[in-house]
């Protein structure tokens, strides 16, 4: 039996390394400037004062429901949480609401929205400082303690 030598045919490896590009964003994109962080911040501050108004606005007319008995908020619910979501056109009107995050009590987040309608129908409900906002949604949270 004969074998003939197998030549071995091996190819030499180049290494192949792609230049890397740096990618820098420039200054400006990347570190907003101090007047909009600034506004930002009073904005955030309006939201969270806006906030505190209208849950006194609720807490009042709770304590009005209570005192003549008609109150749905009982022991049951405490700790129970829910989010509210209010819609405003462009001068400050609400035109909506509703509940855009649910308690375990469909009938509490039902009675949270009421009061608000009877908030609104009474225009009690409190107005929205719409110079210092860009948004014309705002989330209530609601924590029942």
């Amino acid at each position: 039996q004969v074998v003939a030598p197998v030549e071995q045919v091996v190819a030499p490896v180049e290494q192949v390394v792609a230049p890397v590009e740096q990618v820098v964003a420039p200054v400006e994109q990347v570190v907003a400037p101090v007047e909009q962080v600034e506004i930002r911040q009073l904005e955030l501050n309006a939201v969270e004062e806006y906030r505190k108004q209208i849950h006194v606005s609720l807490e009042t007319l709770l304590r009005a429901d209570q005192r003549k008995n008609r109150s749905k908020v009982d022991v049951k619910h405490k700790g129970a949480q829910f989010k509210i979501s209010l819609f405003f056109n462009d001068q400050g009107q609400i035109y909506e609401w509703k509940v855009t995050e649910e308690s375990e009590f469909k009938r509490l987040d039902k009675y949270y929205l009421k009061l608000i309608k009877r908030l609104v129908d009474k225009g009690k409900f409190p107005p929205p400082p719409v110079e210092r906002l860009t948004t014309t949604v705002v989330i209530i949270p609601i924590k029942i303690k």
